[in-house]
């Protein structure tokens, strides 16, 4: 089922907005990416959410959940343009997308 491995470290943990998002909760599992730090922006909507810059000697803990195809390009609406997908690999060696700041 699952094609993709997803690095969730903000709202996307919650269950709830799993639900919300694509319908169902994800299995999840700890994970690390090193090298990124989180911080808060203030997105178009006025909320404020996490984001992952990149910056060495830091590190965002989080999880990784496994989605399918639809299930990724309707997380990619929910990230909206605020947030760019990119492939990295985790601390565990493993490689997962990741919603990170665009710059």
């Amino acid at each position: 089922m699952a094609e993709h491995l997803l690095f969730i470290y903000g709202t996307l943990q919650e269950i709830e907005v799993q639900k919300k998002v694509f319908g169902r909760m994800a299995k999840s599992n700890p994970d690390r990416l090193s090298g990124y730090k989180k911080e808060d922006i203030k997105t178009q909507d006025g909320g404020t959410y996490p984001i992952a810059i990149h910056n060495k000697g830091f590190f965002i803990d989080g999880s990784t959940i496994e989605v399918t195809d639809l299930e990724l390009i309707m997380i990619d609406k929910y990230e909206t343009n605020e947030y760019k997908r990119i492939v990295r690999i985790l601390d565990s060696g493993r490689k997962a997308w990741v919603y990170v700041a665009p710059r």
